[in-house]
């Protein structure tokens, strides 16, 4: 029964996801440009995902979640589930960096260039230094925050952080912002593949104390990336042992 339950839920949730691809593109002539596109449809599909998986998302720290825009997030990655995690407590005014390989997805790839996102050709250093410019612009000049997952891809092991890539902490040290860094639970502990058991929980995301950037320069780059690394890997550590 428990396979049977995983598997049913597994696919009512990619189900829904195809449903949150086409209500994107369907909001593209209304919302186009909006700043808010991104937080208006991660908050309509965690609604949906919140019911099918029943696993609750409960955020530590929300003082700093929007007092500190514009700013960098930087978060760990996990799984295709932090679509779920993040999108619950997906901030306003916010856009995301994601892999050049997105844009060959169907109707996402649409609604994420309308909602202002960035895609990166992680293969090609040239042009992944021009994404991360541009990205630095949008900051400057609409007052954008970004959500960027510095591991550059999942951490499938479950455990610890991956080393991070630098092209966070440049564009945070460029545009002079605050990188505010938010960490959560280890998934494993509602959803295992291998077992295939999804069971009812709570995911906790935690954000932790903003780490300030101006005045610094690229030479910075190397201390604030393994600044914010320790940092986040103490906050998986500590959340990894609650009991809850």
């Amino acid at each position: 029964m428990r396979t049977v339950d995983f598997l049913l839920r597994y696919t009512l949730s990619l189900a829904w996801l195809l449903v949150m691809s086409v209500v994107g593109v369907l909001l593209i002539p209304v919302m186009f440009g909006n700043l808010d596109f991104n937080r208006t449809l991660a908050r309509f599909g965690t609604w949906g995902l919140r019911r099918i998986t029943r696993v609750r998302i409960e955020l530590e720290g929300a003082s700093s979640l929007e007092s500190l825009q514009p700013c960098i997030y930087i978060v760990n990655h996990q799984d295709n589930f932090d679509v779920h995690i993040f999108g619950s407590i997906f901030p306003r005014r916010t856009i995301v960096i994601g892999k050049r390989e997105l844009a060959w997805v169907p109707f996402f790839n649409l609604f994420y260039l309308a909602a202002g996102n960035i895609f990166i050709d992680r293969k090609r250093h040239r042009r992944a230094v021009e994404g991360i410019s541009d990205a630095g612009r949008k900051i400057r000049e609409k007052g954008v925050s970004v959500m960027i997952f510095p591991e550059g891809t999942r951490n499938k092991s479950g455990k610890g952080l991956l080393p991070f890539k630098k092209g966070a902490f440049h564009m945070a040290i460029e545009a002079g912002l605050p990188l505010v860094p938010l960490v959560a639970s280890p998934v494993g502990r509602v959803l295992d593949y291998r077992q295939r058991r999804l069971t009812p929980g709570v995911i906790r995301v935690r954000a932790l104390e903003p780490i300030p950037t101006r005045g610094l320069t690229s030479a910075d780059v190397g201390r604030i990336s393994e600044e914010s690394r320790s940092r986040m890997l103490a906050a998986l550590d500590e959340l990894s042992r609650d009991p809850y």
